[in-house]
Order: structure tokens, then sequence, then C-alpha cells
């Protein structure tokens, strides 16, 4: 930095040159001491910093990268005042140099009273940190009596890990908030560390034994009965504490954290208070068990219950061990908390206890046939929760063998996270379930003119519409996924028989499973429905990446339908997809929505467009048209049509319209 630098009204004082040699000295020293990565961003910070002060204009401490932290203002500062120091508080400096000595001065004694005040709150929850503590004990009396409390929330580390750091953070914020809502300025909160608090309390309402036992039970009732929200969710947590009367101090705090441990050990979301003494067992003794003379011993999984819960508790994904008599003998937290039961409430109970009694029979008697013959069932199971909450749970069960006997079953369960419960089941997916059906227009991007139409399934339970993506994966876990293809592809030609004809101008594309494909017979019937009301040269079938067909399918197709055209849907998501074009060379190929998406954020010459240019210009020589799925923006719209792609479908060009029945006069779509 130069001389010049240095604003006009400290080189005018009466100690200008010293207090320029000075005010360079401070900013070198300060620098070397910072990573070079950031020095030359933080030297022009400091600048500012220094100018401002030394012009009057304040501390402008302000955010981001290109400014400083309040601690290194105070760093600086600091330094200042040691370089500063002998220069200016000299007699011989002058009056105007010891004023501005004595304003530096000010200005670091409050900077250090900032951060010192910063230092005790805990800028998270506002409870005060163990600095905090610290300075508390030291301003109240010695000897002060009163309630010790220390606290943590039960299983919180894997809520943390389940649901994310900012969940955890929004869970500790209303806790610390409902202890703050009932207590009042004589008591201290104080966090510990994660998700441990302890709560000091002083004064008449805490000098007896009874009136401590109310307040610690109030206050476990006020973090544990009312739910905590994140959210759109709502989550309920367990609390854990330890609680000791008598004089404030480590000792006592001490002793209430020794009756924490207590707490957890005896199952979690207990109380445990100066009343137990410490001597006192854990936990009654365990149930002594019926010896069963039969083979093998691990059939009662005992051994492999405690692993397994030990193994399991930091588990995001809910696990559940159950014997060969169907008895869960080993849950984790995950588990628990996703079906609303606590383990006691769950161990010896077979796992129907969270059964909703309307899975469809066919679906229990697929299970037990795959898991008799050892082999893992995949499926979905209708499920109730404690609070009568419905859901539908996605699970896969394994088979336990020793030698040739199974002698338990692990189970790994998830929620199909559905915005909304889903109607219950009969017998089949497609029992009760209706269709709608919307039209989505394919562009023709060179002139704008539509070449044709997507159809788009929309199911509907009563009067409740079912997301498709949805109601399919159902339908797959609950091994019906070719019979509800079939019967929207039956209710589709059911629709377009009503249209009363279809422009042979245009193209129809309809989605069809990989799997009812492998299924010619029911195929068949689908497509001879079809084509009483579309003719064969306006169809088009699309196969999707899921499950999709493998080459010599493909091959098999073509000499079973020589006259249908075909579309490779979502190019790009699937495996093995680049090879199946080769080999089978559809008519048509639409390329993935995130693909096209990645057209306009590159430039030209980028390589998703390089690659969708390339990609258009064989299938061009190969007689394939290529469709941009996805098309949102005007910018999509421009750079595919640029890369030479033939066709788009999309927001931008036209949104899927509910297929209705056309007025007099029209003929169709």
């Amino acid at each position: 930095m130069e001389p010049e630098t240095v604003p006009r009204s400290a080189l005018d004082s009466e100690a200008g040159g010293e207090w320029t040699r000075v005010y360079l000295g401070t900013l070198r020293r300060w620098l070397a001491g910072l990573p070079e990565s950031v020095r030359e961003r933080r030297e022009a910070a400091a600048r500012r910093v220094l100018e401002a002060w030394i012009a009057g204009q304040g501390v402008p401490a302000g955010e981001g990268e290109a400014e400083l932290s309040p601690a290194e203002v105070l760093e600086l500062y600091r330094l200042l005042m040691e370089e500063a120091g002998p220069a200016l508080s000299a007699p011989a400096a002058g009056g105007a140099a010891q004023r501005l000595y004595a304003a530096l001065a000010a200005t670091v004694e409050a900077l250090w009273a900032e951060a010192v005040r910063q230092s005790q709150v805990d800028a998270l929850t506002g409870a005060a940190t163990r600095r905090g503590y610290e300075a508390w004990l030291r301003q109240i009396p010695p000897a002060s009596e009163g309630l010790v409390m220390v606290f943590d929330l039960d299983d919180f580390k894997w809520f943390n890990d389940t649901f994310g750091h900012w969940a955890g953070d929004t869970i500790l914020r209303q806790a610390a908030a409902r202890v703050h809502e009932v207590v009042d300025e004589l008591s201290l909160l104080v966090r510990l560390g994660g998700d441990e608090f302890l709560l000091c309390c002083l004064g008449p309402d805490f000098q007896s034994l009874e009136s401590c036992q109310r307040f610690v039970d109030a206050l476990h009732r006020r973090l544990t009965q009312e739910s905590y929200r994140v959210g759109r969710r709502r989550y309920r947590l367990g609390v854990s504490a330890g609680w000791m009367m008598g004089p404030i101090g480590e000792d006592l705090v001490q002793r209430a954290d020794d009756r924490l441990l207590l707490a957890k050990r005896q199952g979690k979301n207990h109380l445990v208070g100066p009343q137990q003494k410490m001597d006192q067992p854990l936990a009654p003794p365990p149930r002594a068990r019926p010896r069963r003379p039969s083979w093998p011993p691990a059939a009662e999984l005992g051994w492999l219950a405690e692993a397994a819960e030990a193994l399991w508790a930091g588990w995001s994904t809910a696990a559940v061990l159950v014997n060969r008599r169907g008895e869960i003998v080993a849950v984790n937290p995950a588990y628990q908390a996703l079906v609303g039961r606590g383990r006691e409430e769950l161990l010896g109970q077979n796992p129907r206890i969270n059964g909703a009694g309307a899975t469809p029979p066919p679906v229990y008697r697929r299970l037990w046939a795959r898991l008799q013959k050892g082999k893992t069932w995949r499926g979905a199971l209708e499920n109730q929760r404690a609070d009568g909450e419905r859901w539908w749970a996605e699970e896969e069960i394994i088979p336990i063998a020793v030698g040739s006997q199974v002698v338990g079953y692990w189970a790994a369960v998830r929620d199909l996270e559905a915005p909304a419960p889903l109607p219950p089941l009969e017998a089949s997916v497609t029992d009760g379930t209706s269709f709608q059906f919307a039209l989505q227009p394919i562009v023709e991007l060179a002139s704008g003119n539509p070449i044709g139409f997507e159809a788009l399934a929309r199911p509907r339970r009563g009067p409740h519409p079912l997301a498709p993506r949805r109601w399919f994966r159902l339908a797959r876990l609950l091994e019906d996924e070719v019979g509800a293809d079939l019967a929207a592809l039956q209710a589709l030609a059911q629709s377009l028989a009503q249209l009363g004809g279809w422009l042979e101008t245009r193209r129809l594309f309809v989605n069809v499973k990989a799997a009812t494909l492998a299924r010619p017979a029911g195929f068949r019937r689908a497509l001879r429905a079809l084509e009483t009301a579309v003719p064969r040269r306006c169809l088009v079938m699309e196969i999707g990446e899921r499950g999709a067909l493998r080459y010599p399918h493909w091959e098999r197709l073509r000499r079973t339908y020589p006259d249908l055209a075909w579309a490779q849907d979502d190019l790009g998501r699937g495996d093995g997809d680049l090879l199946r074009m080769v080999i089978s060379r559809p008519e048509w190929i639409k390329l993935d929505r995130e693909l096209t998406r990645r057209l306009a954020q590159e430039p030209i010459g980028g390589p998703a467009p390089a690659l969708v240019a390339a990609l258009t210009t064989w299938a061009h020589r190969y007689g394939t048209r290529v469709v941009a799925e996805g098309i949102e923006t005007e910018a999509e719209f421009r750079v595919a049509r640029q890369l030479g792609v033939d066709a788009g479908q999309g927001f931008w060009l036209g949104p899927p319209r509910l297929l209705e029945l056309p007025s007099a006069g029209e003929s169709g779509p």
C-alpha cells in the first residue's frame, strides 16, 4: 500500500508521518498471518476498514468474502494498538494523535465486549454456551440452591442423519424456544453441545422436591407431547433427562448427568431424579424364557437381535428382524419412527400390528410363496400407523437360513412418500380405477406445426386423482404392472373410439411397458382395441427406459409387428440405450427431458449440444426422427431446432389437454 492511500485527515494530523508508517506496518503484519490464497482479497477489505475508521466513519465489517468478519476486524485493530501505542501516546505526538489513539482504544474495547457477548450465546438456539454458563456462575451468589436438569433429544443423531442438518437445527431451535417459554429470568438454559442441554433454575419455586418434580414433569410434557414442525411435516421426539436439587455447581451438574445416562439405559424418554439412587439396577432383570428343545438354537435369534439393533441404530432406513414364528425380535429407531410405535410395543408382535387390513390377499399369497422358497420378496403393503394414518410401505423381505432351514427374516421398509394416502385396494391395483387421458402436442420444430400427440394417462380411484408415476410404481410393487398397463391401454382405446375419427395426418404416441410386450396375447388385444379408433399407421408405441427390452426382443418385435412404428423413449437415462438404438433403429427417438434442459445451459459447442447434434445426424442417416421432450423455454426450443432436432414436446410448445368428446361437426384432434 502506498502512503497516498492513507486518508488525508490522518496525513494532515500532527503525527501524520509517523501514523503513515504505523498504518502500513500494521497492515503488512496482519496480512502476513493470513493464507496466501485469501491475502489479496483481505488486503482490499483491510484498507477499507482502516481508512473508514481513521476518517471517523465507524467499523465497516460487512458480510461475504469481500469483507472482514468481526473477529478479523478485532485482530487487525489489536495489532494496530500494539503498533500505534508507542507512536501515538508519546507526549511528542501531539494532541490530535493522542485523540486518535484514545478513539482506537475505545473501538477495540467495544469490539472485544461484543466478541465476548457472542461467545457466551449459542447463535442457533439462543441458549448460553459453556463460556456463558461459567460467566453466569460467577454472577450468582455463592452456594445458590435450585434445580439442575440435564437432557437431550432421543435418537437425534439418527434424525439429523435421516432428514439433514437443516431439519435437525429446526428441531433444536424449537426445543430451546419451548424451554425459554416456561422459565424466568433467574433461570439459564445452556447448550452443552449437539442436542444436549443443561437447565439451571433459581428462586423460591425450586426449593422443594414436590415443586421441582411438578416443573420437570410439565417441561418434559412440553418438550415431547407436542410435535415439532419441519417444513410441511411434523415429528415427535422423546426426551431423556436427569435432574437434581442442591447448590448450583459442577458437582450437582455431574450428578444430574449421571441420572441422564440412567434414563437412557432404562429405555429413553424417561425422567430420573434424586429419588432414584445410583446403586439401584439400571433395569429390571430380563424375563426368563422357557427352554425349547427345537433345533437350531438360532431360531430364537436372540444373539442376532442384539447385534442387529446395535448395527442398525444409525441407519436412516427402517429395519426389522422377525423370527420364524413371525414375532418381531429387533427394530431400529427409523422403523419405530416410521410406524409410529415404540420398541417395547413392537417386540414380540407380528408385523401385521402395523397393517391396515386392506392389502389384497393375493399379495400375501405371493409373498409367502417366495419366502417359503427361500427367495427375497419385494413389494408394497398397505399399513396403518399408531395414530390411524394409512400409508403404503415398500418392503424388501429376505429369509435368513441356517443350513437349509429358514430361521427368520430381515426386512427393510420405506414409505412410498405419497403426498396423500392412497385409497384402499380390493384385489388388484386396477380395481375401482378409472382413467382420463390428456393429449400433449408434438410439434415439428422447423415449421411449428403439430405432427401428433402423446397420450398421457390420468388414473383416478373414485374422486381421487393419482399421480401416474405413483400409480404405476404401486402396480409394479404389487406385481400387477402388466395388468395396470393393459387396463390403461384398453381405457385409452375406449376413450379414443368416442372421438368419432382420428386425423390420419397426426401420429399418436402411446406408452407401453416392456413387461407388457413380453406377454404378446394381452398386448395384441390392446393393440386391436386401439386400431378400432386409430389406424395402425398413425400409432407409435413408446418403450420407456425402465425395464427396457434387451436387444433380441427388439428384433422379435420387428418381425411380429412389421408395420408398427416404435419409439425409444427417455433416451439418455436407460442402461444400454445407445447399443439398443444401434441394433433396433426405431422410427423415433425421444430425448430425455434432462438432456433437453441442458441444451440451453451450455454453449452451442458444449458436451450436451454436441452429443445431440451428432445423434441427430446419425438418426437422419438411418431414417429415424428425433423428438426433444420437456421443452419448457424458448431458449431450449431455439437450440434444439438449431441442432437439427425434428420435433419437440413440452409446456412451451403446448400443455397436455384432457381428452374430451368433440362437439358437433368436429372429427377428432
